[in-house]
């Protein structure tokens, strides 16, 4: 099962653009209420997202994606943004 959570991790990496609230909190690895808490977001609003009841604007999926990327390191290790 890791393979299978590393080749999506690096799929997810190379689809940048295609990212949704979906694709960045699954790098994380977090369950919901901690991912809300990490990157302070309302547990109500991160569900309807995830349910698709509401969207998140396009720039606040770029700047969790990148705050994501950041926090583990991707971006130290010379994976281009």
């Amino acid at each position: 099962m890791e393979k299978e959570q590393h080749k999506s991790f690096n799929e997810l990496l190379r689809s940048k653009y295609g990212h949704n609230i979906r694709d960045i909190q699954h790098m994380t690895s977090l369950s919901n209420a901690d991912f809300c808490q990490k990157y302070n977001v309302p547990l109500r609003t991160l569900e309807d997202w995830r349910m698709g009841h509401r969207n998140p604007k396009q720039i606040l999926l770029d700047l969790l994606d990148f705050k994501v990327m950041y926090d583990y390191g991707l971006l130290k290790k010379g994976i281009e943004y």
